[in-house]
Order: structure tokens, then C-alpha cells, then sequence
């Protein structure tokens, strides 16, 4: 392994580093992925601070995918309006995000206000414009444990294609008065067809709410996202590249629950938006 390159900086009087060298809860009955497997996704913990005497922590929080050097998509409902959160920690290259030493796996801290937030976001269910860019303060080099993946095209529904679902969500939860969540320390993937918006509106939303065309929807299993698993990638394999097409958003019914479709942002509906908040970044 290469040496290791620490960069130090300095955020609200913490030391905060990015590493180059080389929880939350996951996803429910996916297989383990392998080193270099899904080099597009990433995961953050956010930065949470009250008050600057008391409470302030890390915490897990949700997925993301990288789609150039210095930008990120991920859901917008993984920030909302909380004031209290102040930086983003993001894990590249990553498999074992618990393993700092990890081969390939980079880190690196930004502000809370590279975050962009999509203007229209419906902070309430079901998240119409669930969409956010995560703007990097440096470019992150790519390599075979790190690449973007590509954005897709506009006119195309893919409609029945097998894209993969990963995460580093909830393995297992048993909600309670004392929930049970089970965290896996591998990062997990399952691949799963996408269906219609009208199967899924008529079989599983109908009469709940507007489905638009922004909205994408896999198709039920027994494989689905979890708690954790939010503003991860819904991404296509092409040959050695990966088309991104949604981003985890939320369930139909209950979280967590099997045999049931979960909606993602679909990201062809978003594209002039992100080019013209990525900063020419893309």
C-alpha cells in the first residue's frame, strides 16, 4: 500500500482530516460487495451539534454517488431543515467503512454548506424533489476503488432493466418500543428490476398521492432498502461502467418492509438541474 497523505483542516475547532492512502442500519437480505465492485458509492456521517458546550456528535446518516471529481447526488431528505448538522463525513472507496486502514478507502470532511438543497424539496412524505448535490472543496482522484458514474440519458424510462440497489442501511430491524437494528459492517447491494410509474401507482400508491413522472419505482422483493440506505444509488451496469438512474428516496407502505416497491428520484428528471447547481463541475 502507498503511503498515506493527510490533509488537516479546520471546521468550527475540530481537526478534521482526509486520508489517501491505499452507523447506520443496511440493506435488508443483500449480499456483501467486494473491493472495487461499486466504486461509485459513497456514505456520510453527519456533524450534529447543538451548541457548541454540550451535545455534538457524529452520526450516521446516508448513501450518495458520485458522479465527478467534486460532486455527490444524494437525497435531499437526508438533511431536511435541521439546523443542527455542520459537516458532512464522506467515505470513498469504501467496503468496511468501520476500517479506516481499509485498501482504497478515502475520507474526507465538508461544510455543511457545500450541500445544495433542490429549491421545491416537499419535506414531507413522499418527498417530491428529493434531490441534493454535495459540492466538494477538492477534486477526489479517481482510481479503480473510486469512480463517478455517468448520468443518464433523458429519453430513456428503463423501464424493466435489472439495476443494482447499495447501501450501508439496516440489515434487519425490528420496529418496537425498543427497536432492534441490526448494522452489517459491509457495504451490501441486491440487483432488482425496475417496474412502471403506473404499476406502481395503480397496484401500491393509488389514492395516496401524485405519482409524477420524476418519481422511479422498483419492483417488490425480497430484497429492499433500509434505514441508512436513503440518497444511495439505483445504478445500471454497463459494461465496466455504471449509469446512475435513481436515488433512494422512500418506501410505499412501511420502511424496511419486504415484498413491497420503494420509490427513488428519477435522476433523468433532473438533469438541467444538476448541471446548473453543479457549477460547471460536471
Amino acid at each position: 500500500m502507498e503511503g498515506r497523505l493527510v490533509l488537516v483542516f479546520i471546521f468550527c475547532g475540530l481537526f478534521l482530516r482526509f486520508s489517501n492512502g491505499s452507523i447506520i442500519p443496511r440493506i435488508i437480505n443483500g449480499s456483501n460487495a467486494t473491493a472495487m465492485q461499486l466504486p461509485h458509492q459513497v456514505f456520510y456521517d453527519t456533524f450534529y451539534l447543538r451548541d457548541y458546550n454540550a451535545t455534538s456528535f457524529w452520526r450516521p446518516q446516508c448513501g450518495g454517488t458520485i458522479i465527478s471529481s467534486k460532486i455527490i447526488l444524494t437525497a435531499a431528505h437526508c438533511f431536511g431543515d435541521d439546523p443542527y448538522i455542520k459537516a458532512l463525513r464522506i467515505y470513498f472507496g469504501a467496503v468496511d467503512k468501520s476500517n479506516a486502514t481499509e485498501e482504497g478507502q478515502q475520507r474526507l470532511i465538508v461544510d455543511r454548506k457545500s450541500v445544495v438543497i433542490h429549491e421545491e424539496y416537499n419535506n414531507l412524505k413522499p418527498f417530491y424533489n428529493d434531490i441534493a448535490i454535495i459540492k466538494l472543496p477538492i477534486e477526489v482522484p479517481f482510481n479503480e476503488y473510486i469512480r463517478p458514474a455517468k448520468l443518464p440519458q433523458p429519453t430513456n424510462n428503463y423501464v424493466h432493466a435489472k439495476a443494482i440497489v447499495s447501501g450501508w442501511g439496516a440489515s434487519k430491524v425490528i420496529f418496537s418500543e425498543n427497536s432492534i437494528i441490526v448494522q452489517p459492517r459491509n457495504l451490501k447491494y441486491f440487483e432488482i428490476n425496475i417496474i412502471s410509474n403506473e404499476e406502481c401507482y395503480e397496484q401500491w400508491i393509488k389514492r395516496e398521492y401524485m405519482f409524477p413522472i420524476s418519481f422511479m419505482c422498483i419492483g417488490p422483493s425480497v430484497n429492499v432498502p433500509c434505514i441508512g440506505d436513503s440518497g444511495g444509488p439505483l445504478a445500471l451496469k454497463e459494461g465496466k461502467d455504471f449509469i446512475l438512474l435513481g436515488i433512494t428516496s422512500h418506501s410505499v407502505i412501511e420502511p424496511c418492509q419486504t415484498n413491497q416497491p420503494t420509490v427513488y428520484v428519477r435522476v433523468s428528471s433532473y438533469l438541467d438541474w444538476i448541471r446548473e447547481n453543479s457549477g460547471g463541475k460536471i
